[in-house]
């Protein structure tokens, strides 16, 4: 079996020793990343959440709207029939806003 020489033995150690270094320095640079990671996905994830949420919450408050619309118009014709044949103009009209 032939010995190593000091010199291959000393760039071997140098190699290792530069393995070694590298893999510290990808390990830091992975732990940046991640810590990246987590200050701009998470956030943006939420965000994606609550733009959804908002959405429906529009909508929601859309139709609410228009149903709030439609019982009061339901309502002022309900009045306007009560009140004969002097309303049925006024009725006509409420029943066209409702048509709407």
């Amino acid at each position: 079996m032939m010995e190593a020489s000091p010199e291959s033995t000393a760039n071997s150690l140098l190699k290792d020793g530069v393995l070694q270094m590298m893999q510290t320095r990808i390990a830091a640079l992975q732990s940046a990343v991640d810590r990246i990671r987590t200050k701009i996905v998470d956030p943006y994830n939420k965000i994606v959440a609550r733009t959804a949420q908002l959405a429906r919450l529009q909508v929601a408050c859309d139709l609410l709207r228009r149903i709030i619309r439609i019982l009061y118009l339901s309502k002022r014709l309900q009045g306007q029939l009560q009140g004969g044949s002097r309303e049925i103009t006024k009725a006509a009209q409420s029943l066209n806003e409702l048509g709407k």
